[in-house]
C-alpha cells in the first residue's frame, strides 16, 4: 500500500501563529526579520535556520528566536514567555491556519538547544535575547 502524499508547511508561519495566539501578539509585534524602530513592548523574531526532515511525517525544524526591546527586562520575560510555550506547544495539540487561510504543521515537540543569551545589537543599542530551538512539526496529508 502505498502512503498518502504529503507536505511540510511553513514551520516558520507555525511557530509564529501558534506564539501570536498564546502570547497575545500583534502582526506588528513579531515576524521573522529583525524589529526597524527601537520596540518599546518585546518584538518577537522568529528564523528557521535548519533542520531536516523524516519522510513521511516529521519535520525537524531548527531556529532561531529572539526577543528585541528598549528594557533588558522585557526582552528576556518575552523570550521566557515564547520558550515555555513552545515547550507546552505539544501538549495542545493544536490545528493552525496562517492569516493567508493555509493549513500549517502541528507542533509534536520542541527542544530547547541553547538557554537564553544576551546579545545586545551594536548597531541599534537594543536589547537582545536569543535561544535556538528544535520544533518538530508533523507533515500535512495532501488530499
Amino acid at each position: 500500500m502505498i502512503p498518502p502524499p504529503v507536505m511540510f508547511g511553513d514551520a516558520e508561519a507555525s511557530v509564529l501563529t501558534f506564539l501570536r495566539l498564546k502570547m497575545g501578539l500583534g502582526l506588528g509585534d513579531c515576524g521573522t526579520d529583525f524589529p526597524e524602530s527601537q520596540p518599546r513592548n518585546p518584538y518577537i523574531v522568529v528564523r528557521r535556520y535548519g533542520g531536516n526532515v523524516r519522510y513521511p511525517a516529521i519535520d525537524y525544524a531548527r531556529f532561531s528566536i529572539e526577543s528585541w526591546c528598549v528594557d533588558r527586562g522585557l526582552a528576556q520575560d518575552a523570550l521566557q514567555a515564547a520558550l515555555g510555550w513552545l515547550l507546552w506547544a505539544p501538549t495542545l495539540n493544536l490545528t493552525l491556519t496562517a492569516p493567508d487561510g493555509s493549513r500549517l504543521p502541528r507542533i509534536t515537540k520542541t527542544f530547547i538547544e541553547s538557554g537564553p543569551q544576551y546579545f545586545p545589537d551594536p548597531v541599534s543599542a537594543e536589547h537582545r535575547w536569543i535561544s535556538t530551538v528544535a520544533v518538530y512539526m508533523r507533515a500535512l496529508e495532501v488530499s
